[in-house]
């Protein structure tokens, strides 16, 4: 519980749950959940020793997923699901993001 007691973590997650399937870079994180790429590298790792995120390495770029197949993540994931969170627009929309 202490580990999700961080907003910063909490969103991290939600851009996570939903990319499912999905290997995404620190970048990309930071693009869609609006977090510094410094703050995303720091709580990254409080969920990697959780067991909440996996870790690829291609070379010298990391990829993070979230851990679907842990009991906690998936009451994460209900959770999103029931506040209507992982239907929702990104946490973050830019000028640039928005397509006429």
């Amino acid at each position: 519980m202490k580990t999700l007691g961080s907003e910063a973590r909490l969103r991290i997650l939600l851009v996570l749950a939903r990319n499912r399937g999905e290997d995404l870079t620190i970048y990309k994180i930071a693009k869609f959940s609006g977090l510094d790429r410094k703050v995303i590298r720091k709580h990254l790792g409080k969920l990697l020793a959780a067991n909440l995120v996996h870790t690829k390495n291609y070379g010298p770029i990391c990829v993070y997923t979230i851990n679907s197949e842990n009991a906690p993540v998936q009451r994460i994931i209900d959770l999103f699901n029931e506040a209507r969170l992982l239907a929702q627009v990104p946490v973050q929309l830019h000028w640039y993001d928005i397509r006429a």
